[in-house]
């Protein structure tokens, strides 16, 4: 969010989310960056499979500019429901590719040999009470890559300069594009308790 206050005491007319080739994450860092965007209303629905049901929501302040996400097969999880959201409220254009569509969250449990595992424990649903499972996200602007962008779209081929890259994603190009989250929303390793969900 820093990242965005910054862009916007530049002066930012608008603001582009690059979420190609994310895998996702945790739903706090979600709820966080959905709520700084967007205005009051739900955000996240989830229902686990023992029938208990919440909603997060979002109060009133929100970022007031233009948006766009740009996002493709490899949008995952966080990722695509991101775009999903910010596309229900009208608050972005989705650019790009039709996403992979996933519709449940896991907890990850320590073991007591040090290793983890992550169990799927519910489903979640977009602010007007869709799923994304087996379905993602549909863009409002298709726009696929061909082979010289995608190469473009991974890190290290290009110098400084010349394109901005983000780590394990695409890039952006002219300074104009904003990255979030840097690489993915950010995941917490084990812990002796369940970690928070992770989508």
């Amino acid at each position: 969010m820093e990242a965005i206050d910054a862009r916007m005491e530049q002066g930012a007319k608008g603001l582009i989310f690059d979420v190609r080739f994310n895998p996702g994450g945790y739903t706090t860092e979600l709820v966080k960056i959905l709520d700084y965007l967007l205005p009051e209303g739900p955000l996240f629905r989830r229902e686990s499979y023992d029938g208990q049901t919440s909603v997060d929501y979002s109060d009133a302040q929100c970022v007031d500019l233009p948006m766009a996400v740009l996002a493709n097969k490899s949008s995952y999880s966080a990722a695509e429901f991101f775009a999903a959201a910010l596309q229900e409220y009208d608050a972005a254009v989705v650019v790009g590719e039709q996403t992979t569509g996933k519709g449940y969250y896991q907890n990850t449990f320590r073991l007591v040999d040090g290793s983890a595992v992550a169990i799927s424990t519910g489903k979640y649903f977009t602010p007007k009470g869709e799923s994304l499972a087996g379905v993602g996200v549909m863009p409002d602007v298709p726009v696929k890559l061909d082979q010289g962008e995608l190469r473009c779209a991974r890190p290290g081929d290009l110098g400084e300069g010349e394109r901005s890259t983000a780590p394990g994603g695409s890039c952006c190009t002219g300074g104009g594009c904003l990255r979030w989250p840097p690489a993915t929303f950010p995941r917490e390793g084990p812990s002796e308790a369940p970690t928070p969900l992770s989508l």
